[in-house]
């Protein structure tokens, strides 16, 4: 048996947007039933459109992934195509891509099916090739199978008639592909015909050379040609929480197959939930449930870097320094765990040994050197980790190695250049100097390239307080005598305003609490409005003789101005995998999203209790809410439940609040956060149709529905770290409650744009 296409599904519109539905396809007749896709499936789709103006995206439904493009094909009869991919679920949403230019488009979308108890994802992408110069011959690029990888090679073209015409594309079959389908948009005799092709071959083994296809208009054709090889692999059965082994496997994921258990799930689809003795010992009586539709908002989280096949990952070895590669695929290693983690570092530690050749230098030492080499984890040509190694501990065979995220580079950095002093700067500009700093160095370019993601939130905006007090009485448009409640600590020469507006210049002072102005109040005021001096804001300043540690003052930022950030590493060419991009990117307020589409139960996809905790420590159920002012003028707010419970108070500071209404706004928000006291620290998941590992990350809110011991019902937590031993089908999910999170600062001194 082979990969084989299960069906297919053309279309043209003279719109500015393909919407591909996810059923009513025509079966392909390659003896695989069905005509929809299937969990299990790899879909592709080829789409075009009739210029290169404009850009291409996907703008709705259930993620895809580029494998190709968009690319623009420039010369007469112009257009933009590109070729995506998807591992089918079942529990897709229709997906949509429109183009910002153009009116006519083109699409071929097919479904290749696996063989039973296989999964199906991507082999190989073969690099692209654009035929810019008009010709009724084109090669398509050839494509080499991975090793000892039998993989079905399927070309996709998108092609245009380089004169206006209405004549019709047609296509030559190469010699051992097989025709799939093929659509064209005519248009009218003024306009480019736009055309797309798609052929396949199963059974490919070693590198694949497609022969010159004739693609014929009118006169000659342009065209965009992709090739790509799809492989199976056996996907092993993972345990549920029951202890049962299912036979049944499936491929979720956009490009890289994830591997799912729990055939008893799914044979509760569509029927009452029902009850099951989860096994293992743990005596959990719980609720088996089919998992919930995804969210069609899933495609703009960042990619879940969670590793998916249950197999040591491809671990490559990098001089940092030089760029050199040391080694491009490590063997033997044992006992990895990787963690990823918001707001900091990931980190990698495994063991390897006993020493052997392709490890050790000429001078007999290992080739790996602390703060100098760099590791990457690879699945599916996909960078999943990078670190730097920064431990190396151990004795007998056995080395022990740590590495850091890049993102740590920074900690431990002593800033030494010159003085930094701004006023009124957005928040993550000063992290990105400072990183520019860091890398500027001798020996400190690591290549991390920052997004250029605005805070919306200002340091050096703060404001000392100065002389504050309020009206004493209404006071009406025109006067220049201000009776206040105290005038102590006002004076001569002073620039004031009244509840944020004008500024005016204090004349004098009366001895009855009389402030008199120079110039006269343009509009009436209400009695209790606040008078307050007019302060210069103190400015965002780095001195290098604080020997400020650069990792520290980029964390002290990130309290001010609220973000998240994660780093990510990619391939600059995956078909060459000569360069490593490295990318820190930011979220404001956050990352992440509230993830109604997945499900997290003791019992189903959680394999050990759940770790609960109830912290008194941080519970209040009164909050007292300070802002602008001094004393009795200071700005005031108090928020508070009545729960049967002893009364408990905190304090919430933020200076830059300059209302009451907006400092009882936030006081509740922190009295949200610290009345609630049931938290789950932790879970033990397994890869699961319910959670399919790769569908959530760091920053997602995900709801954890708790049913054994002390503990019943669902708690909405956000993951803060998940560590993963990629050998296994299990991840430790560490977690805070959803909301304990505010999102904002924590200590008043950022201002807002």
């Amino acid at each position: 048996m082979a990969i084989l296409p299960r069906c297919y599904l053309t279309g043209n519109a003279g719109t500015t947007t393909i919407s591909p539905p996810l059923t009513g396809w025509t079966n392909a007749g390659a003896g695989v039933g069905g005509t929809a896709p299937q969990a299990g499936d790899y879909v592709l789709i080829a789409l075009m459109d009739n210029t290169n103006a404009g850009s291409l995206g996907q703008t709705a439904g259930t993620a895809w992934t580029n494998l190709a493009g968009p690319t623009s094909q420039p010369t007469s009869g112009s257009f933009w195509s590109l070729i995506a991919g998807r591992a089918w679920t079942g529990f897709e949403t229709p997906p949509s891509w429109t183009f910002t230019s153009g009116s006519r488009l083109a699409w071929v979308a097919v479904a290749f099916a696996p063989d039973a108890g296989q999964a199906v994802y991507v082999d190989v992408v073969g690099t692209e090739k654009v035929d810019s110069t008009a010709a009724t011959s084109h090669t398509v690029n050839p494509a080499t199978a991975s090793a000892g990888s039998t993989d079905t090679s399927v070309l996709l073209i998108a092609a245009a008639n380089s004169a206006q015409s209405t004549t019709p594309i047609t296509f030559t079959v190469p010699a051992g592909w097989t025709l799939l389908s093929s659509v064209n948009n005519i248009g009218t005799s003024g306009q480019y015909v736009d055309a797309v092709w798609a052929g396949y071959k199963a059974s490919a083994t070693g590198t694949q050379t497609p022969a010159a296809q004739t693609i014929q208009g009118s006169a000659g054709t342009l065209a965009v040609l992709d090739h790509v090889l799809l492989r199976e692999f056996t996907a092993p059965p993972l345990a549920d929480a029951g202890g049962a082994a299912d036979a049944f496997s499936a491929t979720f994921g956009a490009y890289i197959p994830d591997i799912a258990a729990g055939a008893d799930v799914f044979s509760g689809m569509g029927t009452p939930p029902y009850a099951e003795v989860a096994g293992a010992g743990d005596g959990l009586l719980v609720f088996h449930q089919p998992p919930p539709a995804p969210l069609t908002s899933a495609a703009a989280l960042p990619a879940s870097p969670a590793f998916i096949i249950s197999q040591m990952p491809r671990m490559h070895l990098q001089n940092l320094v030089t760029g050199a590669w040391l080694h491009r695929d490590v063997q033997g290693v044992v006992s990895p765990s990787i963690t990823w983690q918001l707001n900091n570092a990931d980190t990698f530690s495994c063991q390897v040994g006993p020493p052997r050749p392709d490890l050790l230098g000429t001078d007999g030492n290992p080739i790996f050197r602390i703060w100098q080499t760099a590791c990457y984890l690879e699945e599916n040509d996909e960078i999943k980790f990078g670190g730097i190694l920064t431990s190396v501990s151990g004795s007998g065979p056995l080395l022990q190695l740590g590495f850091t995220g890049f993102a740590g580079y920074a900690n431990g950095i002593i800033y030494e250049g010159p003085v930094y002093k701004q006023t009124a700067i957005d928040a993550l500009d000063v992290v990105r100097y400072l990183w520019k700093w860091v890398q500027d160095q001798p020996g400190g370019n690591i290549s991390l390239v920052l997004d250029a993601t605005k805070a919306n939130s200002l340091l050096g905006a703060y404001i000392q307080p100065g002389a504050s007090t309020t009206l004493s009485r209404a006071i009406a448009a025109g006067t220049t005598s201000l009776p206040v409640k105290s005038n102590a600590s006002f004076q001569a020469g002073q620039k004031i305003s009244i509840s944020s507006g004008s500024a005016h210049t204090v004349k004098s002072i009366s001895g009855s609490n009389v402030i008199v102005i120079t110039t006269p109040t343009a509009i009436a005021h209400r009695a209790d409005e606040t008078v307050a001096e007019i302060v210069a804001p103190t400015p965002f300043e780095i001195d290098w003789w604080n020997s400020t540690d650069v990792g520290s003052e980029i964390g002290n930022i990130a309290t001010e101005a609220i973000f998240d950030w994660y780093e990510r590493h990619t391939w600059q060419d995956p078909a060459v995998k000569a360069v490593v991009k490295h990318a820190l990117k930011f979220g404001v307020p956050r990352v992440g999203s509230h993830r109604t589409d997945l499900r997290f139960a003791e019992g189903e996809n959680i394999v050990a209790p759940a770790t609960v905790s109830y912290d008194g420590t941080t519970f209040a159920n009164n909050v007292i809410g300070l802002g602008a002012g001094q004393g009795s003028a200071q700005i005031r707010a108090v928020v508070g439940i009545t729960d049967s419970r002893l009364r408990r108070v905190i304090t919430y500071t933020d200076q830059t609040v300059t209302n009451k209404a907006r400092m009882q706004s936030k006081a509740q928000r922190v009295l949200n956060s610290v009345e609630p006291t049931e938290a789950v620290t932790s879970i033990q998941i397994v890869n699961h149709p319910n959670a399919p590992f790769g569908h959530f990350g760091p920053g997602d809110d995900i709801p954890v529905l708790l049913a054994s011991s002390w503990h019943a019902g669902t708690v909405w937590s956000r993951i803060t770290q998940m560590t993963q031993d990629p050998t296994t089908n299990l991840m430790t999910l560490t977690l805070a409650r959803s909301d304990s999170f505010t999102y904002m600062s924590q200590s008043g001194q950022a201002g807002t744009m």
